[in-house]
Parts: structure tokens; sequence; C-alpha cells
């Protein structure tokens, strides 16, 4: 399944605008606007062994966790693809525990840049 094909899910990604893609991401987490949830989402990957890990969680405007997500996978795979990995299944997480609007938010600009272009 795409991202296109969620279905009623609305995604904003965050520094898609290209003033603020140079931006460096804050290291202090900001509260979604109201009827937003928002989801912070990271992978780490050791290529000496293969391993791959995504870390994702989902919170509320008030900063209450919604949904948590660690996955650990074995296999090569570019950083790029490894991020964009993790904001696929931060998507699915939150579409399957009832978001509607989202704000994903991660530190791979490459990333977004590329959902960016398809908007």
């Amino acid at each position: 399944m795409s991202m296109s094909s969620m279905g009623f899910l609305h995604i904003q990604m965050l520094y898609c605008r290209r003033s603020e893609a140079l931006q460096k991401p804050s290291s202090t987490w900001k509260a979604p606007v109201d009827g937003w949830h928002k989801a912070n989402r990271d992978a780490a990957l050791d290529p000496s062994n293969g391993h791959l890990g995504v870390g994702i969680v989902t919170r509320d405007r008030m900063g209450g966790v919604l949904a948590t997500k660690c996955m650990h996978m074995q296999g090569h795979m570019e950083p790029t693809a490894a991020k964009a990995l993790a904001a696929y299944h931060a998507v699915r997480l939150s579409k399957d525990v009832g978001v509607a609007n989202l704000v994903l938010e991660g530190d791979a600009q490459n990333v977004v840049h590329g959902y960016c272009k398809r908007q």
C-alpha cells in the first residue's frame, strides 16, 4: 500500500517549504495544531551485520502517547530507504489507531523533499 492510497488520512510533512527544509529540526517536541496528531519516527542501520531498527511514536496535541512501535529487521538498505520505510510505518500505525490528520516529523530531509515533490 502506498502513502497516496491511505484513504482518509491527511498527512502534513514538516519542512515542505524550501526555507523550512534548510533549517535543522528542533530537538524539542512541539505540539501540532488543534485537530492534528504528530508521529515522530526514525530508523537506524548497522550495515556490518544487516540490522535495521525503526522507532515510531504518535502523540496527540497534549503530548499524550496514542501509539508506539519498535521494529527490528534483517537486510541491507540505504539510509534514505530506511527513513522512508519508517515514515511509511508511522503513517500505517497512525491510521490503524484512528488518526485522521497527521503531522509526520523526522530528520530525513530527502524523504520529506521526495514527498513534497509529489504533492
